[in-house]
């Protein structure tokens, strides 16, 4: 599968080879580059400046994962369950504390398929912890039937035993189903450490004519892994607003930050912009790429995910940040009226503005920066303190937010607090976590 790219490769690594670049320096600059090309597409630039970034990047990136497949054969083989080399790009080089994973043989082969309506879903392969499982697997079918879309999915035990929390995201993208055959990967979160080796998946999915179910049971072989804890209990100061770390959790997928809010603090505080492990090398371990990036206890508790380090041996340890996404609590809401379609209070950027009820959705007009990626409601609370949730959240052209809000009766005027808002405070932050 890799010889015609081996060969390409080998002539560019053969003028690179001359070049004395630290293997550290190298994969630095193969995030740095990521993160460039990341912002480089919010920011929309020219096509062209894109693509130059996008290719060099990925030179360095191939280069790095050929020599990793000569090298470690768990990644030889997780490679070689993938078809495409852009998907083995990201698979491997995207997120620090997966590839570590693979590395350390956590990537198990499954390869089980089931075939419906002349459509056929395999399970690829699994990298799995006590607390997290990511499935990777593919999709064929002949394309005579439109799109094949996954809807949402569950996941039991043996004989359909259920588990404690398990929390599920689609990764497919919407470009994916145009195409008969494509992968994509399937992330899973327990809420607490589950021991279980057989597994039952129900992966629904719909085309243009009808919709159906895979029920595919697989199997996994445990690691001997274990929590990592470090209790921490230091509190920090930014811009008057207190911070707790309460402890942080390392496992082979992830590292789990217990972050606590000081009720009295002026602020709400949305989220933490640059949270990162930071080793004594300067090497970085930032937010998680597979599943999820936070678990919202309440207003003022949150657990934030990063990648992990849970294989790397650090003579010292230190967890830092210095930008959190912030704004007084007396402003952090929209007030809006869905029968007069007024809106009766905002920040005084004053962004939104009421544009119409439609078919059980709302749409507001917004002027917040475009390079805001942020779903900035998730829920509202209506006259008489009935809180419910937004089903559906989305934007047109950026110009315009839709809500869709749930069927039920509820009563004028609705109160949205935000999840995230563009403003910011800042300060410098280290806290040592050298056991």
């Amino acid at each position: 599968m890799f010889e015609n790219e081996e060969e390409k490769l080998n002539e560019l690594r053969k003028h690179l080879e001359h070049v004395d670049i630290p293997q550290g320096e190298l994969e630095g600059a193969i995030l740095q580059g990521l993160e460039r090309a990341k912002r480089e597409k919010q920011m929309r630039r020219t096509k062209r400046k894109r693509g130059f970034w996008i290719l060099a990047i990925s030179a360095l990136v191939l280069i790095t994962l050929v020599t990793s497949i000569r090298v470690s054969p768990a990644i030889a083989n997780a490679v070689a369950s993938f078809p495409g080399m852009e998907k083995l790009v990201s698979l491997i080089h995207d997120d620090k504390g997966f590839n570590a994973a693979i590395e350390n043989d956590y990537y198990q082969e499954i390869a089980k398929s089931q075939t419906q309506n002349g459509i056929t879903l395999t399970i690829d392969g699994v990298v799995s912890d006590h607390q997290q499982m990511l499935i990777f697997y593919s999709i064929e079918h002949d394309g005579t039937k439109g799109e094949v879309r996954p809807q949402a999915p569950r996941i039991y035990g043996e004989n359909k035993k259920k588990l404690p929390g398990a929390s599920m995201s689609l990764n497919a993208k919407p470009n994916d189903y145009q195409h008969s055959n494509y992968s994509s990967r399937l992330e899973i979160s327990f809420e607490e450490p589950i021991q279980e080796e057989k597994f039952e998946l129900m992966m629904p999915f719909e085309n243009d004519e009808e919709a159906f179910e895979f029920e595919i049971p697989f199997e996994i072989t445990r690691k001997n892994d274990s929590v990592k804890t470090i209790i921490v209990n230091e509190t920090v100061t930014i811009e008057g607003q207190k911070i707790t770390v309460s402890d942080v959790n390392i496992t082979p997928l992830r590292v789990a930050i217990h972050i606590e809010k000081d009720p009295k603090n002026s602020m709400r505080i949305f989220n933490f912009e640059d949270l990162a492990l930071q080793n004594e090398k300067g090497e970085e371990w930032s937010s998680a790429t597979y599943g999820f990036n936070s678990s919202i206890l309440s207003d003022d508790e949150e657990i934030i995910y990063l990648q992990s380090n849970y294989f790397d041996q650090p003579k010292r340890l230190t967890l830092t940040f210095s930008k959190l996404q912030a704004m007084p609590k007396d402003e952090a809401f929209i007030t809006i009226d869905t029968d007069k379609k007024i809106i009766l209070n905002q920040p005084h950027e004053n962004y939104f503005s009421f544009q119409n009820v439609l078919n059980g959705r709302v749409g507001l007009g917004s002027n917040v920066p475009e390079d805001f990626h942020f779903e900035l409601f998730s829920r509202f609370v209506d006259h008489n303190g009935k809180e419910s949730y937004i089903q559906e959240w989305s934007h047109n052209g950026g110009k315009e937010l839709i809500m869709k809000l749930p069927t039920e009766s509820y009563e004028n005027p609705l109160t949205l607090p935000f999840s995230f808002y563009p403003r910011w405070i800042e300060g410098r932050v280290e806290i040592d976590l050298t056991e």
